[in-house]
């Protein structure tokens, strides 16, 4: 676990050095001395540092080293890390905490403060509020527990009350988790790998959220954006987008922080899935998409509600790269990169980076420097590391290198057969890229007549399996070409 410890932010590291110093969660000394050595070395912490052997001679200064005793301080430590883990998640849950203090109060026979607290809990109910599968299983066994405690509940019209509200979120409880796995089973899985699922009470749980439908809408902001997820990624009809769009507008003001979030993302997400569906509006989507990505990404900072922490999602930097190149925005694109590369995980930061410039540069025909950026592409991420493939392979044939190109062709081709599970939509991008360089390759060669109807199917194929804009128009150029 030691290791972990440079993951915690600043302020993490404050309630840490509180917790483990306070006699009612630690009273080991050396735990306190080997938090006080890695705080020292906070937030740069290298390998040098965890050494075992370093350690031991910072927290036992001057005693011989002893495997024995250095396990156990290693052991200790963890535990303690693991209770501040928990401890931190309890202290950022208040509706848990409230729970488990109508558990304390019920057992000291309390019942003023219980009835007080428990009315507190339950006027959530009648709150426009996100509420999570957390939120119906804490309402569900608070409830529960009110009704089973006899000192409580006071009567045959108390106990009913108390029944109804326990069917309800044991209900709604069911609706979400139902709801949350059928939307995952859409959105992960192909349609033929849906048939090995059972889809257990799905029509039963669809029937129960439409027949409360304007209660869920009004109380339960949550339930319904997943109610709507659900349709949309089942049916793939814009009357859903409508709807939420539809909603938004009418909850403005309360949809704040993460229904935020969970609105913009799954906006993002609705006109994604339709441009990747190859919709027949598919200009009409993307002139929208690239709307919400001038809007909420370009700014600086980003609209923080659709921020990881301090960082934009990588694959979103790059579809928003992607779809200024589809409108040949490569102004906006070249700032887009510069100006937001600082909110990237670092760990991908450079690869994203490369790939995005060289994409670019495509575009812009700087073949020379597109070969730059595609060369410095590492492969730690599988999409960007075959696209940096395809830019090289267009660099070279640009180059009258056809060696080069097809050596890239190779590469690709070996990555189809080596790389495990790859996606079908990568597969598909790198067979029908290796299909068309390879009638580029043997036009340039051989200079044959190239039939009319043949160019058209490319360019129709052109509108599929092309993920990076620059790229399809590249080929399109090429095409044209060949036609004249």
């Amino acid at each position: 676990m030691l290791e972990y410890f440079s993951k915690l932010n600043p302020s993490e590291i404050e309630k840490f050095s509180k917790f483990i110093s306070s006699p009612y969660h630690n009273t080991n000394r050396k735990a306190i001395l080997l938090f006080k050595y890695l705080h020292s070395k906070y937030p740069e912490i290298s390998e040098d540092d965890l050494n075992k052997r370093s350690v031991y001679r910072h927290v036992y200064r001057n005693q011989k080293y002893n495997e024995t005793l250095c396990r156990k301080m290693f052991s200790d430590f963890n535990l303690l890390f693991d209770k501040f883990l928990i401890q931190l998640q309890f202290d950022n849950d208040k509706a848990r905490r409230r729970h488990y203090l109508l558990i304390g109060l019920r057992r000291i026979e309390n019942q003023g403060r219980y009835k007080k607290t428990y009315s507190e809990i339950m006027r959530n109910e009648k709150l426009f509020l996100p509420k999570d599968i957390e939120y119906y299983r804490d309402q569900f066994n608070t409830e529960m527990r009110n009704l089973l405690d006899y000192k409580i509940s006071t009567g045959g019209k108390e106990v009913m009350k108390s029944l109804i509200k326990v069917d309800k979120f044991a209900n709604h409880y069911i609706a979400f988790i139902k709801m949350l796995e059928f939307q995952l089973i859409y959105s992960q899985t192909t349609e033929q790998n849906r048939k090995k699922l059972t889809f257990t009470f799905y029509k039963e749980v669809i029937e129960y959220v439409e027949s409360n439908i304007d209660e869920i809408k009004k109380f339960n902001p949550s339930l319904y954006l997943l109610y709507i997820t659900l349709m949309f990624y089942k049916n793939d009809n814009d009357k859903y987008i409508l709807d939420l769009e539809k909603y938004y507008k009418g909850n403005r003001n309360k949809i704040t922080g993460v229904l935020l979030n969970a609105y913009l993302v799954l906006y993002h997400n609705f006109y994604r899935v339709k441009i990747h569906n190859n919709d027949e509006n598919i200009v009409k989507y993307k002139k929208i998409i690239f709307n919400f990505y001038n809007k909420h990404y370009a700014k600086d900072p980003p609209t923080k509600e659709l921020m990881y922490g301090q960082y934009i999602n990588h694959v979103i930097f790059f579809n928003a790269v992607n779809t200024g190149l589809f409108f040949k925005k490569l102004k906006w694109v070249e700032l887009f990169i510069n100006n937001q590369k600082k909110y990237l995980i670092p760990a991908v930061s450079k690869d994203v980076y490369n790939i995005s410039k060289a994409s670019l540069c495509i575009a812009q025909k700087d073949y020379t420097t597109a070969l730059k950026f595609a060369s410095q592409v590492s492969n730690s991420v599988f999409g960007y590391f075959y696209i940096s493939k395809m830019i090289k392979a267009i660099v070279f044939y640009e180059l009258s290198d056809l060696e080069g190109t097809e050596n890239c062709m190779d590469n690709l081709k070996q990555l189809t057969k080596t790389v495990k599970e790859i996606r079908e939509v990568d597969l598909a991008a790198i067979k029908s890229f290796n299909r068309r360089m390879a009638f580029l390759i043997k036009h340039k060669k051989n200079k044959d007549r190239i039939g009319k109807k043949e160019i058209t199917i490319l360019k129709q194929e052109l509108e599929s399996n092309v993920n990076v804009s620059s790229i399809r128009d590249w080929f399109y150029e090429k095409l044209e070409e060949i036609n004249e």
